[in-house]
Order: C-alpha cells, then structure tokens, then sequence
C-alpha cells in the first residue's frame, strides 16, 4: 500500500505530523526556559527564521533540523521516534507521552535493547533450536520476553 503524501513537499503525510507534533515540543520547552527564538537560533547557529519555521511544523524543515533543537534544549530524541513508530503503525500518538521527562523511558529502552540482543547471542552461541516460533524471537514478544513492557 503506498504511502500518502503531502502534496507540498512530496513526503509522506505521517513526517508532516511528526515535524507538527516535534515543534510544539521544541517551542515548549524554549518557552518553559525562557529562551527567545533569537537566542536559541544563534545559539544553534541558525536564525530567527529557522527556529520559528521548525517550532510551526513546517514540512520543508528536515527532522536533523529538528534534533540539532533537541540537542540544544535536552529534550529526548524519543519525542521524535514515539510519534513516528505510532504513526508508522497506523495509531494516534497519545500527545501527553511527549511532554515529560522521557530519560527514564530512553534508559528503559535501551536496557531492552540490549538484553534482547545479547539473549540472541547468547542462543546463537550455544546453537540451541529455540522452542519459540522465529517471529516471537524477531519481535520480541514472548513468554521469556526480556522487557518488562511485554510482560502481562
């Protein structure tokens, strides 16, 4: 099924959003430290202009526009990657998930990560069949599940 796209800039609709709901996070949290677009944009080595076309969402601005802001202001690359991998799936992100202090999420996981990673190797190491289906092990979703988020 091909992806819809913006009919301005010929990207799929879902980077539009991504970029809507990543500028009201980057002008709240400029605005939450009192900073001036101008202060941030030359901070940044940017301008006015620049910070006011990412903080209203526009389509044209790349998203690495976007996380040079993030790096600036600290905020989580997550409030990127969440809206995009709902919107990826065809589900609403839930706005109040990107508004938050979203280090202990980050740090969860990349924990998960990790651990899934490293049960891979350690089954590939020991040659061991898996009793699981391969798409349980690919996805993992399991009843040994290594994150606690996929646990019941």
């Amino acid at each position: 099924m091909p992806l819809a796209r913006d009919n301005k800039t010929e990207e799929p609709v879902y980077l539009s959003e991504v970029k809507r709901l990543s500028g009201q996070r980057i002008e709240q949290e400029r605005r939450r430290r009192g900073l001036s677009q101008s202060f941030m944009g030359t901070r940044i080595g940017r301008g006015t202009t620049w910070v006011r076309q990412i903080e209203s969402g526009c389509p044209k601005v790349r998203l690495d526009d976007h996380v040079l802001c993030y790096d600036f202001l600290s905020i989580s690359p997550l409030a990127i990657f969440i809206p995009l991998l709902f919107l990826l799936h065809g589900r609403e992100c839930p706005p109040h998930l990107l508004f938050g202090n979203l280090k202990h999420l980050e740090e969860a996981i990349l924990n998960c990560v990790i651990n899934w990673n490293l049960r891979n190797l350690r089954g590939l190491l020991h040659q061991q069949p898996s009793d699981e289906p391969e798409e349980a092990m690919a996805t993992g979703h399991s009843e040994n599940s290594v994150c606690a988020a996929d646990r019941p």
